[in-house]
């Protein structure tokens, strides 16, 4: 009886490791692995959105940084964003916080043969809000993150180049993958 309970409480302390205090890790039924995103007029998705610990942006000493990619539907064009701080995605993250969150590309074809690319000389506004993340965000459950940001972008046409927004406001299911 003594070794069955210190058994179950060995194993329950290794879930509230893996989890913190929430014990759902993974996103809520219901919800897409696609996300649509606006360019002015344009309306741009991604989908496959998948988080694996690459360590691309990670400080010295601390966890490994989780990097999320997402193609764009289509294209082989991407979006990309990483994380220093897996251990504190929970709840919601300013975009401008680059200790939680950096966008490291954004990329996107439009018509009439245009190029979305990220504008690094200009800041992001808005949030990421993070649910069911555990381990760090490399539980296989995956996490749920919703996006109510914008991004600035360059255009390059063959008509041009001009300055744009890139807006998303939706709620995607991250697949991740383990160390």
């Amino acid at each position: 009886m003594f070794r069955t309970t210190l058994l179950a409480l060995s194993t329950l302390s290794l879930f509230s490791t893996a989890c913190g205090d929430d014990p759902t890790c993974g996103p809520e039924d219901g919800l897409l692995n696609t996300a649509e995103a606006t360019v002015g007029a344009q309306t741009v998705s991604y989908a496959d959105w998948r988080a694996s610990p690459n360590n691309d942006c990670g400080e010295l000493n601390g966890p490994v940084s989780v990097t999320l990619e997402a193609t764009q539907m289509g294209t082989n064009r991407g979006f990309t964003l990483c994380f220093p701080r897996p251990d504190k995605l929970s709840g919601s993250v300013d975009i401008t916080n680059s200790e939680l969150v950096q966008v490291i590309d954004a990329f996107a074809d439009l018509p009439a043969n245009c190029l979305v690319s990220l504008d690094r000389t200009k800041p992001g506004t808005g949030t990421i809000a993070f649910t069911g993340v555990c381990s760090d965000g490399t539980d296989p459950a995956g996490f749920a993150m919703d996006m109510q940001f914008d991004i600035a972008v360059t255009i390059t046409c063959d008509a041009g180049v001009s300055d744009e927004r890139m807006a998303f406001s939706s709620q995607v299911v991250v697949t991740a993958t383990a160390l």
